[in-house]
């Protein structure tokens, strides 16, 4: 999802790996978190509760076979989330980048 070759792509290739693996692990739930409301608007309550049945049942692939069947085109979904989530934090760090930076005042001696 979030690679060595996005954080190249921004310019990141040099942070700390536990810099890299903090914001991967932030982005990555932001991903999850709205890949899920799409789901729930998508799918009927019967769905979403098969869905988090097997998930709590450890069927993580069972659980990916059923939404695939009972949402055709999730897979673009998710390739679609994961470049507007990318796309979003490096909006966001180039707009914290090109803030002015504040100027100190002196200090009166």
């Amino acid at each position: 999802m979030i690679d060595e070759q996005f954080f190249t792509s921004i310019g990141m290739s040099g942070a700390p790996a536990e810099q890299k693996q903090q914001i991967s692990d932030e982005l990555a739930e932001l991903i999850q978190n709205r890949l899920t409301v799409a789901l729930a608007e998508a799918l009927t309550d019967e769905q979403m509760q098969a869905v988090n049945d097997l998930i709590e049942a450890g069927k993580d692939d069972e659980a990916e076979a059923y939404i695939d069947k009972a949402y055709p085109g999730y897979d673009n979904l998710v390739a679609s989330e994961i470049e507007e989530v990318k796309a979003a934090f490096v909006a966001d760090m180039n707009q914290l980048l090109d803030q002015p930076k504040a100027e100190v005042p002196p200090t009166s001696a």
